[in-house]
């Protein structure tokens, strides 16, 4: 078989490998009717697929969520006697104090913005694979 070269866009492997993920921890997502053509394409290459949920497991959670509801808006139409814990929350969102921000008047060179791309791209990568305090801190 003659080998073909082709390259996926970034955006849709991070895709590929977030839907993987998926299918990974929760494999029954395989048995979703929007998902047949992929299941048959795994069948089709010999895979062997985990067994469809039982549909009674279901019914009595869909019974459930219907009752919710009605439990939630009495809960809502009550008033809490609960009280925030506010220590750590940001306050005023337009403090009295500017943030420090750099030179205004300087112009980045080539090496600089090679830099910062780099450094966004980083943090974009670590922000697609969930790891948000790696992102922050990159950004």
């Amino acid at each position: 078989m003659a080998s073909m070269s082709f390259s996926l866009p970034k955006a849709a492997l991070d895709q590929l490998k977030g839907f993987i993920t998926l299918c990974r921890s929760k494999p029954e997502v395989l048995h979703n009717d929007e998902l047949s053509f992929f299941s048959e394409y795994l069948l089709s290459m010999g895979a062997t697929l985990p067994p469809k949920p039982e549909q009674q497991q279901k019914e009595p959670m869909s019974a459930a969520k219907e009752e919710e509801p009605e439990s939630d808006m009495e809960v809502e139409s009550e008033e809490s006697d609960v009280e925030l814990d506010m220590e750590g929350v940001i306050g005023d969102p337009n403090p009295a104090e500017p943030h420090e921000m750099g030179d205004p008047n300087k112009e980045m060179t080539d090496q600089e913005m090679e830099s910062f791309d780099e450094k966004r791209s980083e943090a974009m990568q670590a922000f697609s694979e969930g790891e948000w305090d790696k992102a922050v801190g990159l950004f």
